[in-house]
């Protein structure tokens, strides 16, 4: 299969030809129909993150290159492992990136984003910019049929930042709620928002154009800042 990589940090991602995985047990082979490019990609390229006090490079946090970067992936299921139950060969799976080592005490409690040895697939383990990706395990996908492919690749990324974030918003049954920023965490909080509460949905930004999208996308009232 085709697969683009970063063999080296800040130099043009390589495409390989690799050996297509071959699914055992409860992993599960998607055929990669969209893959978002998340900023954290950008990273990941550059070879680490400025702190404000440094430059911590990912290779430091268990990075390993070369690596197929891409976290936010959908695709159809292409094959399964044995151990695979209620996936099945042509269902349209969206892929649930943040996996964890699945053996230390918070893996066990279910909290595998929270992980200290994270296997995150399209960071620590090969993700989904390539024909197709292998998931180690079918629980981290879920079905999509019907959904915009290419729209809900970023689902299981920004949607669960925003979602993560409106949900403690109106835990209180709030009036209102402020969203400052249309950009695509923003326009994302607002759709959710608007299909979670009935509060007024207040959006700011620098930006009329952004603003306009987050109106048509459900705000309330929108202010230019």
């Amino acid at each position: 299969m085709k697969a683009a990589q970063i063999i080296e940090p800040n130099k043009p991602l390589k495409i390989s030809e690799i050996d297509t995985p071959s699914p055992t047990g409860k992993q599960v082979l998607i055929k990669v129909k969209a893959v978002g490019v998340c900023h954290s990609d950008l990273h990941l390229w550059e070879g680490g993150y400025d702190t404000g006090d440094g430059f911590m490079k990912v290779t430091d946090r268990g990075v390993k290159f070369p690596v197929i970067p891409g976290h936010e992936i959908v695709g159809t299921v292409s094959a399964t492992g044995d151990s695979v139950v209620g996936i099945k060969e042509g269902d349209d799976v969206l892929v649930y990136p943040w996996i964890g080592c699945g053996t230390c005490p918070t893996c066990e409690k279910g909290d595998t984003n929270l992980c200290e040895a994270p296997q995150s697939l399209g960071v620590f383990q090969d993700g989904g910019y390539a024909e197709y990706s292998l998931i180690p395990d079918y629980k981290f996908l879920a079905q999509i049929s019907g959904m915009d492919l290419e729209g809900a690749a970023s689902l299981a990324c920004s949607g669960l930042t925003a979602y993560t974030a409106v949900k403690k918003a109106i835990s209180n049954s709030p009036e209102n709620i402020l969203i400052v920023g249309a950009g695509g965490l923003g326009l994302m909080g607002v759709q959710i928002a608007k299909a979670l509460c009935d509060a007024k949905i207040i959006c700011a930004d620098l930006t009329d154009e952004k603003l306009q999208k987050a109106k048509e996308m459900g705000a309330d009232h929108i202010i230019n800042t």
